[in-house]
């Protein structure tokens, strides 16, 4: 009769310890914009970025002078406009804001400000020289009988013996210098966060969000009492008692266990269906986002295996102190 008194207590139990792992886990990590940042370090995303900034966004939206050049060429000056450490201030920078967004009760969509000024600045000095010096370097001599089309909204496909390249690059540097001025200050990626699934999806991590530190602190406790009762009401000597804490403890971390092999293993197939940025983004970011994913989900698995680990040897100890007297 105490065994089965006892049952709905180890159930609970189970169900609690379980969610208390997972959302621990969660906690650990995912509200903290650091993380994210250096998960991005770590896998090469802002090496990849500063090699070809091209692939990641288009800047002829917000720089629409680049349009007149060839595409090495406008590589070339994304490259040397941006400055260092930049994209890794404005990464930390949209983590941030949608994680005060979800702590908010501010309206959907969330403001996602990515500040250019610091490129606006580089474009009206220094690097704009290095630039114009470079882009004209670049543009060859006209062959015999060559005649360009020279005008001031594109970029000659040559230039005829006798030009002064210094007027050239002056006026390339001049460009630059306008197109700086049409440039925006910002520019809110959340415009980009419309369509009905995005809403769902951020809704629901918010309501997720409130819940955290709720359950962080209330399912622990009432996990140890759940289990402290059924173990008072199942034992009928202090031994029993730790053979029955022990067991349902052993079977809730194995579960965990299996549970977080079972992410690591179906990780891939989880991203490979997910869309984890707008449709809008560039093929670059879908697949820097996705290895961000795969290190989210590994994060969140071992976050709930190490604990689940070191609760299944302390399982292990009781049901050994729990064994009957000789």
């Amino acid at each position: 009769m105490r065994k089965l008194l006892a049952l709905p207590f180890g159930l609970t139990f189970v169900v609690l310890l379980l969610v208390s792992l997972w959302v621990f886990s969660v906690k650990s990590f995912a509200l903290d914009p650091q993380f994210y940042t250096s998960t991005l370090a770590t896998e090469g995303a802002f090496t990849a970025f500063n090699n070809d900034p091209l692939q990641y966004y288009d800047w002829s939206q917000s720089f629409r002078a680049l349009n007149a050049l060839p595409v090495s060429m406008q590589r070339d000056v994304v490259k040397t406009i941006v400055p260092p450490g930049w994209l890794e201030q404005t990464t930390g920078s949209i983590i941030q804001q949608m994680l005060d967004w979800l702590n908010s009760n501010q309206s959907f969509p969330p403001n996602l400000t990515v500040d250019f000024r610091p490129i606006k600045d580089r474009l009206q000095g220094p690097p704009a020289q290095q630039v114009a010096g470079d882009i004209t370097t670049q543009i060859p001599a006209c062959a015999v009988g060559q005649s360009p089309n020279l005008s001031f909204d594109r970029l000659p496909e040559c230039l005829p013996e006798g030009v002064d390249r210094t007027l050239v690059s002056d006026q390339i540097e001049s460009a630059l210098s306008s197109a700086a001025a049409n440039m925006p200050d910002t520019i809110d990626l959340g415009t980009d966060l419309t369509g009905s699934d995005d809403q769902r999806a951020l809704t629901s991590a918010r309501s997720m969000m409130r819940l955290l530190g709720f359950i962080i602190l209330a399912l622990p406790l009432l996990a140890l009492v759940v289990w402290l009762v059924g173990a008072l009401i199942d034992g009928r000597d202090f031994r029993e008692m730790l053979r029955w804490a022990g067991g349902w403890l052993l079977a809730a971390t194995l579960i965990s266990l299996l549970l977080g092999g079972l992410l690591l293993l179906a990780r891939d197939s989880l991203l490979a269906s997910a869309q984890l940025v707008p449709a809008s983004s560039a093929p670059a970011v879908a697949g820097t986002a996705r290895d961000l994913g795969a290190v989210v989900l590994q994060r969140f698995a071992l976050g709930a295996m190490i604990p689940a680990g070191i609760l299944f040897l302390f399982a292990l100890l009781l049901i050994v102190l729990g064994r009957p007297a000789r």
